[in-house]
């Protein structure tokens, strides 16, 4: 592969990528990235895999009734596929439109090494390919946390019918610890979702609001918790009860977040009955947000940072277009590097600092001469 092939190849991950980084954190700051928002404008796409959907929710509706739970603590049928189809065709379209520069890349590389050898790649371009592919991966996540900030109580949908289904779906295919394994997975991610809707759907509202559903939801993950240890380790009638138990608290948390967003009107996540003769949590305060959030937020930080100093080194005769560039890039740095952040505040405490003041000029009048004032 040539210098210029690469080039090109460079320019059109760059620009693809950093278009694709400031639309998603500008949905992100916004909170406006719902997954399928829009996709039910565009014609033929709301039915791919709808049926599928049908299916597997019925299927879950299904075993829900068996267990024995009440139809008044059950979501919608048409209204629950309709979220979830949502939010899957948004991930689906969402994940090929962010595969493309790392498609892009991929099929560079193939063509790049040939099976008869005749060329190999210099080890500096492979370098920069392997990282596009990290940062192309890393834009992925970052987009799916930005879906986590802006609909929390569609990410609350999703995981719970997800875990339902591993509860109460049996699946033949696998082994007996793999289905424990899968059911798990499910349960902690719930749990996730469920502070996180906690977290930023209360975000404008007053603080003793945002106490108030954080120690609900505590208080709820707390007897789930409980539920699935008895689900665990119960054996007969009485794993029998804490299926059903669990299932149930499950199915009223979906009820309340499978609900369009403009009647996402209350603080309401479970039915308030179940939660009567429950104890009050005393966990944690989940106000500070989790390390896992934490690195994807200066990960993404890094992304920004990169794409704006590697515009700023394609284009060294911008004039001021890379001068901006430059310094967005270094205060996108600054947010992630502490040290760097205190260098550019004693820097701009330097620049608007007053000049001292002239001592000849600001130097007080001698008093009059005595003789002289007579």
């Amino acid at each position: 592969m040539t210098r210029s092939v690469f080039g090109e190849i460079s320019l059109f991950w760059f620009w693809w990528t950093l278009y694709e980084a400031v639309l998603i954190l500008a949905m992100w700051t916004g909170r406006t990235r719902v997954l399928g928002a829009r996709m039910r404008h565009v014609p033929g796409v709301m039915r791919i895999r709808r049926r599928t959907t049908q299916r597997r929710v019925g299927q879950v509706l299904a075993h829900l009734e068996r267990v024995g739970v009440p139809a008044r603590d059950t979501a919608e049928r048409e209204q629950l596929v309709d979220r979830w189809h949502r939010m899957g065709v948004g991930r689906a379209v969402g994940v090929l439109l962010q595969a493309v520069p790392l498609m892009v890349v991929l099929v560079s590389i193939c063509r790049a090494t040939p099976a008869g050898g005749a060329s190999a790649m210099p080890l500096w371009m492979f370098a920069s390919f392997a990282a596009f592919g990290v940062l192309s991966l890393g834009l992925m996540a970052l987009d799916d946390r930005a879906v986590s900030v802006s609909d929390a109580a569609g990410v609350v949908t999703s995981k719970a019918v997800l875990f339902l289904e591993a509860l109460l779906v049996r699946d033949d295919r696998g082994t007996e610890q793999s289905a424990l394994d899968t059911r798990g997975g499910a349960f902690d991610l719930l749990c996730r979702a469920l502070r996180a809707q906690a977290r930023h759907e209360t975000r404008k509202m007053p603080a003793e609001v945002r106490e108030q559903a954080r120690r609900d939801t505590e208080r709820l993950i707390a007897v789930l918790t409980e539920r699935h240890r008895r689900v665990l380790f119960g054996e007969g009638s009485e794993k029998e009860a804490a299926v059903r138990d669990l299932a149930h608290l499950v199915s009223s948390a979906l009820r309340f977040s499978c609900r369009p967003r403009a009647r996402l009107d209350g603080l309401v996540i479970v039915a308030p009955a179940l939660l009567a003769d429950t104890p009050a949590s005393e966990a944690a305060a989940t106000a500070g947000e989790p390390l896992r959030t934490r690195i994807i937020r200066g990960a993404g930080r890094l992304v920004v940072a990169a794409g704006l100093l590697a515009a700023a080194a394609l284009f060294p005769g911008a004039g001021v277009a890379t001068e901006l560039l430059t310094a967005a890039g270094l205060v996108s740095l600054a947010l992630v590097c502490p040290p760097l952040r205190e260098a550019l505040e004693r820097a701009r405490e330097l620049l608007s600092r007053d000049p001292p003041a002239d001592p000849v000029s600001e130097s007080p009048a001698p008093p009059p001469c005595p003789d002289c004032a007579a």
